[in-house]
């Protein structure tokens, strides 16, 4: 799991919990966490919660750089074979990482993708839901539905995708285009995050 870090002191410890309920005997998980200059408490609960787990590597920049300069450098120091990009104010539905690995593998390693439960700040409310619908490059030239949050994409094909141009604002669409373009994605038509 890559997690870009900006300010989410509010989120940040639910997220890398839900991650790590994940982990299993069949696979292990590790979480890629590089702070893009906090402002606030989000490097310091971080490291003081979690600096001592195993499953956790942690970088941080000493300004901001934006997502995608993160999103760059935690790839960079990951180790894993299928790659979850992952928001800091995202919570794993439980059981994604099985749903979307088993998809990939069961698909020739294309890169699975599941459906979104957008809440409130606080998750007490849902504001709306979205499935994937079956991709091609207009449909995600014009709305892309396919969210990187909901991702799980094998480390091959990542050597395509990666470094992601830091002057870009949605790096989702530049992630699908090239899954897409060369009929790298299965849709797996389940909610896989909060």
């Amino acid at each position: 799991y890559l997690v870009p870090l900006y300010n989410k002191e509010d989120f940040i410890v639910e997220c890398i919990e839900s991650i790590l309920e994940e982990d299993t005997k069949e696979f292990e998980i590790e979480i890629c966490i590089v702070d893009d200059g906090s402002t606030d408490n989000s490097l310091r609960l971080v490291t003081n919660k979690f600096g001592s787990n195993k499953h956790i590597k942690i970088a941080s920049f000493p300004k901001n750089k934006g997502k995608n300069a993160a999103c760059n450098k935690a790839l960079e120091i990951s180790t894993g074979d299928y790659i979850c990009l992952f928001g800091a104010d995202d919570v794993v539905v439980s059981g994604r990482t099985v749903k979307l690995l088993e998809a990939s593998i069961n698909n020739e390693n294309k890169a699975a993708y599941g459906g979104l439960v957008a809440k409130n700040g606080d998750l007490t409310s849902e504001l709306y839901r979205a499935l994937p619908k079956k991709p091609n490059l207009y449909s995600i030239t014009i709305a892309n539905s396919l969210s990187g949050g909901c991702c799980l994409i094998p480390r091959t094909l990542c050597m395509n995708i990666f470094p992601i141009p830091e002057n870009l604002r949605f790096e989702d669409w530049w992630i699908s285009y090239f899954l897409v373009k060369n009929n790298n994605v299965v849709i797996v038509d389940e909610y896989v995050t909060y």
